[in-house]
């Protein structure tokens, strides 16, 4: 049978079953192929899916392979055409609708499902797992009308998804059934300090502890855990780990166990059917990582139509966590032991944890946390199985030691053509070296384009980016670097005088279109209206669309209505909680601009108002907190402070378009507020001086100035 002739047919669309077909057609560009997938979408990164979720990348920019693709090396694509049965004695497969397809070679890639434990209630609406494109597109959906979501399982994509669904404003609980999360990446310690860098970003941690309940009527309302207690949930997100997809297989009579079991030419007990990826049983692993699949595809491409000499003998694997402000990379035999040498850095106000483990002198494993920018350094060392004896000083750098860096000045990490930079890609130092001066690469993207790395998780593309810069010389900076700013001389004098852009959007005026906003939302702002927002106390975060909102206390004190009208605006606007500040402001920190309206509202109702809070203008006015009630006190501060706050609030208009930058003001009352009245811009202490007898309005109830002689403040 000439190669013509002979039919490749692949059971799945994703990573694995795309990067074979890549490798056969390097090999053979006349083989038809067809690929069977259950998805309706063409080939995409899954690895980037939590990014997608997160609102940091679109739908479209994971797309690995798109239609032209195909289209270009004659593929039929079947999408959302799932494989029902496979006839090895016939050389067909089945798809559900009936039809039947041949094969000379058959490859499986069907990968893996999402695990759901068996737990009462996961049938109803709200319970979402998170595996595939659709499976986001569905939680996106849920998290635009949710305002409380309990993710199960506290692994790696647990945690992924719980810092993504934070950036959509849900209070986020994560419950975990072990005592410490990521326990196969990690050891007590550092799930210890992972644990408070997630609980930093506002996500609840529950260890120990798993569900026995999803409650609701149709749809979720909440969870109850073994424990005992309930949790309010518009969403249950269940992140408790990948099975491989075994049925076709059985049916078809291959042999499996965790997976289907292949040898080193991934071939399965059928000799002309191979598998690779997720669902596949190699050496007693199976592996739920990216890693292994270059590999994989290159063996099984060159079994099924080339030599048939290259094997697989599996893969060392490295995690990396992508979750906002935590990095992670762990790897190996991480635990360490009898028998093994720690090498150990800690710092655990900056959240750092840097851990070598050594086995005669070879790096075994490692973890490093909050920092792991030496992470494929560190991998390279143990995938090698190099002696570490001459480079133990490298190791006191890479771990932080200031004594072993200043003894060792200009050392650094230092790497050979050999080694690899993208695991996900299999793609070396020398690779990249040779597509930047072959190719002329530029920037990340243009290494990416050419060899395929930092494209798989992404965690290489600043080692690609150092190796950029190193390879085009100081002579020949690559477009990535920052531009150099030259200082202007101080004695030059200015032809023009200098106008902020602040000041600019100033005399353009800071009205807003709120009805505009209130339909659009974030999409009605322009770039300028993020501090024109400032004069409403409203100020953008980190959290991509949501906003902080400062209400104004003056003098810190409030009626019982008021505090009604702030923990209604705190529950319906800010997950259930405000933020107290130093100038006796409360703070919300998950509002959406649109809604900013309605909490005016609230809030006006209750005598309250956020204007004049943020920005260039007069802030909240402070004042002593007990000046009513201490003995000490000669004077009632807070009704001053009241007082100034409404005279500019009326007109902080003007007050906010001619400010040069914030004013704040500070009333004191006792003796003990006098050294915080001294760090204000304007601060007042009470004195008090002989003579008078008239009422005073903002003295005590009931009290004459003659009573104690005439009282004021001095600035």
């Amino acid at each position: 049978m000439t190669d013509s002739q002979r039919r490749l047919v692949v059971i799945g669309n994703g990573m694995a079953g795309v990067a074979a077909v890549d490798d056969v057609l390097k090999l053979k560009t006349d083989i038809p192929v067809t690929i069977f997938g259950d998805e309706p979408h063409v080939n995409y990164n899954r690895i980037l899916l939590s990014d997608v979720l997160a609102g940091k990348r679109s739908m479209r920019e994971i797309v690995l392979n798109p239609r032209e693709w195909y289209e270009k090396n004659n593929i039929d694509l079947r999408t959302g055409t799932p494989v029902t049965a496979i006839d090895p004695n016939r050389k067909v497969v089945v798809d559900a609708g009936g039809a039947e397809t041949p094969y000379d070679k058959l490859l499986i890639a069907v990968g893996g499902s999402p695990f759901v434990p068996p737990i009462a209630g996961t049938d109803r609406e709200g319970v979402l797992t998170f595996r595939s494109l659709d499976d986001c597109e569905r939680i996106l959906q849920y998290a635009g009308r949710s305002s409380k979501a309990v993710v199960v399982g506290g692994g790696l994509l647990g945690l992924e998804a719980a810092r993504a669904l934070i950036n959509h404003g849900l209070g986020v609980t994560v419950v975990h059934l072990v005592d410490r999360l990521m326990e196969l990446q990690l050891d007590d310690v550092g799930a210890e300090i992972l644990k408070r860098s997630i609980e930093r970003m506002g996500i609840d941690v529950m260890l120990t502890n798993t569900l026995t309940e999803i409650m609701g009527n149709g749809r979720v309302t909440g969870v109850r855990l073994k424990s005992g207690q309930a949790l309010d949930a518009d969403i249950v997100l269940v992140c408790t780990g990948i099975r491989p997809n075994l049925a076709l297989a059985k049916v078809a009579g291959l042999s499996t166990n965790r997976g289907i079991i292949v040898d080193d030419r991934m071939q399965s007990s059928h000799p002309d059917i191979f598998a690779v990826g997720d669902v596949v049983e190699h050496r007693g692993v199976v592996y739920g990582f990216i890693d292994p699949i270059r590999k994989q595809a290159r063996v099984v491409a060159d079994a099924m139509f080339g030599s048939g000499k290259l094997r697989y003998e599996g893969t060392v694997c490295a995690t990396v966590l992508k979750v906002a402000g935590v990095s992670l990379t762990s790897a190996g035999r991480f635990l360490g032991g009898p028998g093994y040498e720690d090498l150990v850095f800690i710092d655990s106000a900056k959240g750092i944890y840097k851990k070598i483990v050594l086995q005669r002198n070879q790096v075994a494993g490692m973890i490093l946390l909050g920092n792991n920018k030496d992470g494929q350094e560190i991998f390279n060392f143990m995938k090698s199985r190099q002696d570490m004896s001459q480079k133990r000083m490298r190791m006191q750098q890479i771990l932080n030691d200031p004594a072993a860096a200043a003894a060792a000045p200009g050392a650094g990490p230092t790497m050979a053509d050999t080694d690899q930079v993208c695991n996900c890609n299999v793609v070396t130092k020398g690779t990249i070296v040779k597509a930047i001066r072959e190719k002329a690469c530029k920037t990340v993207d243009d290494i990416a384009r050419h060899t395929k790395a930092s494209t798989g998780c992404g965690s290489c593309a600043s080692l690609c980016e150092r190796i950029l810069k190193e390879t085009l010389g100081a002579t020949d900076k690559p477009d990535t670097a920052a531009p150099e700013r030259t200082e202007r001389p101080m004695d030059v004098p200015r032809r023009y005088p200098r106008v902020l852009p602040v000041e600019k959007i100033k005399q353009e005026g800071l009205a807003l279109n709120w009805e505009k906003i209130v339909g659009q939302g974030v999409f009605a702002l322009s770039e300028d209206d993020y501090y024109r927002l400032k004069t409403y106390g409203v100020c953008s975060q980190k959290h991509p669309g949501f906003f902080m909102m400062r209400i104004r206390i003056p003098g810190g004190k409030v009626t019982t209505k008021q505090l009604e009208a702030l923990a209604d605006c705190a529950e319906a606007h800010g997950r259930g909680w405000g933020h107290l500040t130093t100038r006796q402001d409360m703070e919300l920190h998950w509002v959406k601009v649109e809604e900013v309206p309605t909490i005016w509202e609230k809030l006006w109702s209750a005598g309250i108002s956020t204007r004049s809070s943020c920005g260039h203008t007069l802030r909240n006015v402070a004042a002593c907190p007990h000046s009513e009630f201490s003995p000490d006190s000669p004077i009632y501060s807070q009704r001053w402070a009241e007082s100034i706050s409404t005279h500019f609030i009326q007109r902080s208009e003007f007050i906010n378009s001619r400010m040069p930058n914030r004013l704040n003001i500070f009333f004191g009352g006792c003796p003990e507020c006098a050294a915080e009245a001294q760090i204000n811009d304007i601060g007042f202490v009470p004195v008090r001086r002989d003579g008078g007898t008239t009422d005073d309005p903002l003295l005590p109830p009931g009290e004459k100035a003659g009573m104690r002689g005439e009282l004021g403040f001095e600035v």
